[in-house]
């Protein structure tokens, strides 16, 4: 009996680990996701920036 106890509060344990380190790299998925779609934007930015300077510079000559 004492055993089946035992071993009863171990597998809880173990389930609840293993769901707590879902859930942690589900965020740390979602987290990714939202830097890359960040680091793209900043990327269009960027060029569109790059684009206006380079624009403003063939006027100017």
């Amino acid at each position: 009996k004492v055993h089946e106890m035992i071993i009863k509060k171990d597998s809880k344990i173990v389930k609840a680990k293993v769901k707590r380190k879902s859930i942690a790299l589900k965020a740390k998925k979602e987290f990714s996701d939202e830097e890359c779609s960040t680091f793209s934007s900043e990327d269009e930015e960027y060029a569109m920036a790059v684009k206006d300077f380079k624009k403003f510079f063939k006027k100017k000559r």
